[in-house]
C-alpha cells in the first residue's frame, strides 16, 4: 500500500488513460495477498498521499469489469482513467471453460478490444497503457505479448511467436511465464484471425513447441571465500 502514491503519479505524469490489470486482490487458498487496492469502492473518494481518487460505477461484464477512475493532482487538475479488471485469468495458468478445461480466449479478445476502443476514443492510442498481474510476468506479459502479436498479424499476416516473446524477454525476464500461456496467445491469435477473416501466411511457435517459450535458468552464482 505504500507505493500506491507512487503508482498515481505515474499515471499522471505519463497521462495514462487505460489501466489493465490481470489478477485478483487475494488468490488461492489459503488467500494470499496478490495486489494492493489502489482504487476506491464503488462511487467512494480515497486520497492516495498527494492525489485524490474518485471511483464511479463499475460496468460488469462476461470474465471482467471496467471502472472509470477520476484522479486530482496537488495542482487540481483532474485525469480520467479507465480501469480495467480481468478478475478470471488463474495465477500461473490461463482462463479455461469451466465444463469441458479447453483453453478459453474470449474475454482476452473482448478486453483487448474495449482497451483498444478506449484508446482510440480518447484520441490517444499512442499514450502508454499500464499493464500490471502480481508478479508482472505471466499473465500481465501474456496481455502484452498478444497485444504486439496482434500488431503483427493485422499488419503482415504472420507472426513468428518465439522470436517476439524471445525479444520482449530483453526488457523483462520470464514475459509469458509459462508453456501454457504461450499456448494461449497462439490460440487467441487464431481465433482473432478466424474472427475477422485475415488470412494468415504463418503462425510459428519454434523448434520445441509450446515447451520451447520456457524461461532459461538462471547462471548459478560463481562460488566464493570458505565454498569455494
Amino acid at each position: 500500500a505504500s507505493t500506491t502514491n507512487a503508482f498515481w503519479r505515474m499515471i499522471l505524469a505519463d497521462q495514462v488513460v487505460s489501466i489493465v490489470m490481470v489478477t485478483g486482490l487475494t488468490e488461492g487458498t489459503p488467500a494470499k495477498v496478490k495486489c494492493a487496492r489502489y482504487w476506491p469502492a464503488a462511487s467512494q473518494t480515497e486520497t492516495y498521499g498527494t492525489i485524490k481518487v474518485k471511483s464511479d460505477m463499475p460496468q460488469e461484464f462476461d470474465g471482467y469489469t471496467v471502472t472509470v477512475l477520476r484522479a486530482t493532482g496537488p495542482d487540481g487538475v483532474t485525469l480520467n482513467v479507465t480501469h480495467f479488471w480481468y478478475n478470471t485469468w488463474p495465477d500461473h495458468s490461463v482462463p479455461k471453460n469451466a465444463a469441458t478445461g479447453a483453453i478459453e480466449t474470449g474475454t482476452l479478445l473482448a478486453v483487448h478490444k474495449a482497451v483498444r476502443e478506449h484508446q482510440t476514443r480518447r484520441m490517444q492510442s499512442k499514450a502508454p497503457i499500464v499493464f500490471h498481474c502480481s508478479a508482472g510476468v505471466g499473465r500481465s506479459g501474456s496481455f502484452l505479448a498478444f497485444d504486439h502479436a496482434l500488431e503483427t498479424l493485422e499488419s503482415a499476416h504472420e507472426v513468428n511467436m518465439f522470436a517476439l516473446v524471445d525479444r520482449i524477454r530483453d526488457d523483462r525476464v520470464a514475459l509469458v511465464q509459462h508453456a501454457v500461456q504461450f499456448k494461449f496467445i497462439h490460440d487467441a491469435l487464431k481465433a482473432y484471425a478466424s474472427k475477422n477473416n485475415i488470412q494468415m501466411k504463418q503462425l510459428q511457435v519454434g523448434a520445441n513447441g509450446y515447451g520451447a517459450v520456457a524461461p532459461k535458468p538462471a547462471a548459478p552464482a560463481a562460488a566464493t571465500g570458505a565454498d569455494a
